[in-house]
């Protein structure tokens, strides 16, 4: 009856410590939907591209020649380089219409501010890239890091 005892422990030891036998081989995120992005796909895309992103913590952009969005905050590297990723959401806004937005964008004449009004990437030189339902602003970089963003944004379904 004892080593019946010692065995049922050792088994239910075994259990509580065999943390990975129910979990997945690997963390898998969920894949989007084309013309559904949000802002975690973005950044699965842009990691998938060799960009250090990860979300940001800052403030939400906005800009006058993109009135009726918000730009969100995707910090690239040690956050030297901003990204503000404008996503269309709204299930009646075809991808022609922000295709069309995104062609009026001026990257010579963009300015992004907060809600208050405080400008944000003075002085850098701004890149825009759009995909699927996403138009995306960096803020500075070197080319290098410029063709990587373009490409994973470009390659949004």
């Amino acid at each position: 009856l004892f080593v019946a005892a010692i065995g049922f422990a050792a088994v239910a030891a075994w259990f509580y410590f065999d943390e990975r036998r129910d979990q997945p081989e690997e963390n898998i995120p969920p894949t989007a939907q084309p013309g559904q992005h949000n802002l975690a796909s973005v950044v699965t895309a842009l990691q998938d591209a060799g960009v250090d992103a990860k979300v940001g913590r800052g403030t939400t952009a906005l800009t006058e020649q993109l009135p009726d969005q918000r730009g969100q905050l995707v910090d690239i590297g040690d956050g030297a380089q901003e990204l503000y990723v404008f996503i269309y959401t709204d299930p009646t806004t075809g991808v022609e219409d922000r295709q069309a937005a995104s062609d009026a964008l001026d990257p010579a004449t963009l300015t992004l501010s907060t809600r208050a009004g405080q400008a944000l990437a003075e002085g850098e030189e701004l890149h825009v890239s759009a995909g699927s339902n996403v138009i995306a602003v960096l803020a500075g970089g070197d080319d290098e890091l410029v063709a990587q963003v373009q490409e994973a944004i470009e390659s949004l379904p």
